[in-house]
């Protein structure tokens, strides 16, 4: 359990204010792709420092096995969390040239959050499925969950599981791996992280 709470922590720091606080949530019911096996040991490709392209006080540090952020205070001091992939509410599996990170809020939940990870030319992204827009004008931010619902409703079947409320809308999908690499390949999913690879 203190495993699975240190894990949670590392996700909030990087990602709260992108996921867990957002209005409107997509929740796969497994972890995607539903055909990959997990990967027991961070790959070799990934595995390295990093520095947040758009905030060089935050580093990602990722072995083996472990997974660490670091985010600079008061100017010398580094604070880490961190957690590993024997944690129950992590899975990484791949498909194609993606890495899928999927993380449950909580440990008993059965519905997962599913982050595709991509590494190129030493930068590393992460992206999110996003049905919001940052904007502050309503009628735009209505056209545009629209238009996302409707595309994600043409790939694979979209269930409303939380109507909206002062927390928002929670849809619930389970995409084939066929389904997911359409979904990959369109605009769905949005770029939230970037990380740049350090090499000496």
């Amino acid at each position: 359990m203190k495993k699975y709470k240190r894990s949670y922590r590392f996700f909030l720091i990087i990602l709260s204010s992108i996921i867990f606080t957002s209005c409107t949530v997509v929740q796969f019911k497994t972890a995607s792709p539903k055909q990959g096996e997990k990967l027991e040991i961070f790959p070799d490709e990934l595995i390295g420092e990093y520095v947040n392209v758009k905030k060089l006080s935050d580093t990602l540090i990722i072995s083996k096995k472990e997974y660490k952020i670091g985010r600079v205070k008061y100017a010398k001091n580094i604070i880490f969390e961190h957690g590993d992939l024997s944690d129950r509410s992590f899975l990484l599996k791949q498909i194609d040239d993606f890495y899928i990170l999927n993380i449950r809020k909580h440990e008993d939940e059965g519905f997962w959050l599913a982050l595709p990870i991509k590494l190129k030319e030493n930068v590393l992204k992460v992206y999110y499925l996003n049905l919001e827009l940052e904007t502050k004008d309503k009628e735009k931010q209505a056209a545009y969950r629209k238009e996302k619902l409707k595309l994600l409703k043409s790939i694979t079947e979209v269930k409303l599981t939380s109507k909206e409320n002062s927390k928002g809308d929670t849809y619930l999908i389970n995409p084939t791996d066929k389904e997911l690499n359409r979904m990959l390949n369109t605009d769905l999913f949005d770029e939230i992280l970037e990380f740049k690879k350090i090499v000496e």
